[in-house]
């Protein structure tokens, strides 16, 4: 029998993949990417985009197996640049909706000539990810004392009025956390919504997630004895929600293609808000080597005492609500000043 608890970790399910980047720069401006990414099959390549031949990269894949029979697939690859060609911002395809709402990472080398050697600055942008303004919303939901111990119980042990407040928990936290994704979609509008037509929507979508039909399938879903899946149902009261939000726009004059474009703008958070959720157990390890020997950088300590090359190590939550930066600087001397 399940617990109500890991119908909980649902909320939070993750991909959990391990990135090893190796960047090589050379002194004429070229350099060699290689990646390694390795995880779960499906969380490879149903995740947020990895290195692709149709993206440029030489790809190498294999499968291991572990006693339990479980598998983990090991992507490498890697990728020439030209001096003078741009590194890449991104795995995905350029143009893609990947590329649009997944992880990106510009990265750029610029050279500085001194009177006595040349300077080479490395820097790795990782963009800030929006992450707070929904976890704030699980954690008041789901981390009260209450609903942990209710959530740890046989659901079939529970009483009605019990039933009822784990049940009505979901629907709540299911119904904040779209009215969550609405408000970042209607701020993204040029020209935006009246506040009275928005606040309207945002209303009549309340009501689809405390339906009485609703709650008597999620008991059903959570009573089951086989493995529980939500996204069926999930999808289906999105869908009902934002019928209901494209009715109400339009009772209050809002254009056919306004509620296209607000609507739009609500799927692209809530996907990009999936992808940084799949992204939050990931970990990197990135690997930068320069020309000449590093002066400077913010990794925390060099690798293994190499003198021209240093190593970040981060999980996905170290890009949440701020931009991770990378940054190294390393210094070739010039000949006539090495004596």
């Amino acid at each position: 029998m399940i617990r109500l608890t890991a119908c909980f970790a649902l909320l939070l399910t993750v991909g959990c993949l391990e990135r090893t980047e190796t960047i090589v720069i050379h002194e004429d401006g070229s350099a060699r990417l290689v990646t390694v990414v390795r995880g779960d099959p499906g969380d490879v390549s149903g995740g947020d985009a990895v290195p692709s031949k149709e993206t440029g990269w030489q790809v190498e894949d294999r499968t291991e197996t572990d006693a339990e029979g479980r598998q983990t697939l090991i992507r490498s690859a890697s990728r020439e640049v030209a001096a003078g060609t741009p590194l890449p911002a991104t795995y995905a395809a350029e143009g893609s909706r990947a590329a649009q709402l997944g992880l990106s990472f510009p990265t750029t080398v610029q050279v500085e000539h001194a009177d006595n050697g040349t300077y080479f600055h490395f820097r790795r942008v990782y963009p800030r990810r929006a992450w707070w303004a929904v976890e704030y919303l699980r954690q008041r939901a789901f981390e009260t004392n209450e609903i942990k111990k209710l959530g740890a119980m046989d659901p079939k042990s529970l009483n009605e009025a019990e039933r009822a407040l784990l049940i009505d928990t979901l629907a709540n936290y299911a119904a904040d956390e779209m009215g969550t994704f609405l408000d970042l979609a209607a701020a993204e509008l040029s020209p935006p919504l009246s506040q009275r037509a928005y606040l309207d929507a945002r209303h009549s979508a309340r009501p689809i997630y405390h339906d009485k039909q609703l709650a008597s399938r999620v008991v059903d879903l959570l009573t089951q004895d086989a493995p529980v899946d939500l996204a069926p149902l999930e999808q289906e009261v999105r869908a009902r929600a934002k019928d209901a939000i494209s009715v109400s726009l339009t009772n209050d004059g809002v254009s056919k293609e306004q509620i296209a474009a607000f609507l739009e703008a609500y799927e692209r958070v809530r996907e990009t808000y999936e992808l940084t959720k799949d992204l939050s157990d990931e970990s990197w390890k990135v690997s930068v080597e320069l020309p000449g020997t590093i002066v400077a950088h913010n990794a925390g300590e060099a690798d293994s005492g190499a003198t021209n090359q240093v190593e970040w190590k981060f999980d996905g939550k170290a890009m949440f609500d701020r931009d991770l930066v990378l940054m190294a600087t390393s210094f070739v001397r010039k000949e006539s000043e090495k004596r």
